[in-house]
């Protein structure tokens, strides 16, 4: 995944919980979550629909991959272990694609009343337009696009606890 990358799991409500979390701790998404696998998996109309957002497939073993064109990829990934569904990431590519192609996304998850997880800050997100969008906006993602000079300036500055020096 890119800097330049939204990546987003879409996940079941009934793994959020009720009421519903506004984030996804940082340890719980570096340790891997499996949102479908005390879940009923999703519908074959959404993975077919997932399937077919994008042109060209590069599956590996269990794990379908589905990438646009060109050098800046945006990709859906389903990942199954064992037949069992363990996840669906779309990781969008602004530099790649329009917009257009986070909508058709957010339209296909919404109809199936799911939700998505940003992996990078764990924000529990709704499928709605706006709400991502204003959340793109305001990620390192967006900032990259804007000044990657200082994204990657920032991303290397060591990270001290306050009173180490």
């Amino acid at each position: 995944m890119g800097i330049h990358q939204l990546k987003l799991q879409v996940v079941p409500k009934s793994f959020i919980g009720s009421p519903l979390r506004k984030f996804v701790p940082a340890i719980e998404l570096q340790e891997g979550i499996e949102p479908w696998k005390a879940s009923p998996p999703p519908s074959e109309g959404l993975l077919l629909a997932l399937r077919k957002m994008l042109p060209i497939e590069k599956s590996w073993g269990e794990t379908e991959e589905y990438v646009s064109d060109g050098d800046w990829k945006s990709k859906i990934r389903i990942w199954w272990f064992e037949g069992q569904l363990e996840s669906i990431e779309f990781n969008f590519s602004p530099v790649a694609n329009e917009w257009a192609l986070m909508q058709h996304f957010l339209k296909i998850v919404r109809q199936e009343d799911l939700l998505l997880i940003d992996s990078k800050s764990g924000h529990v997100l709704q499928p709605d337009d706006e709400i991502v969008k204003v959340h793109f906006g305001q990620s390192r993602s967006s900032r990259f696009l804007v000044s990657p000079e200082e994204v990657i300036l920032a991303a290397s500055e060591p990270k001290l606890p306050p009173g180490a020096l």
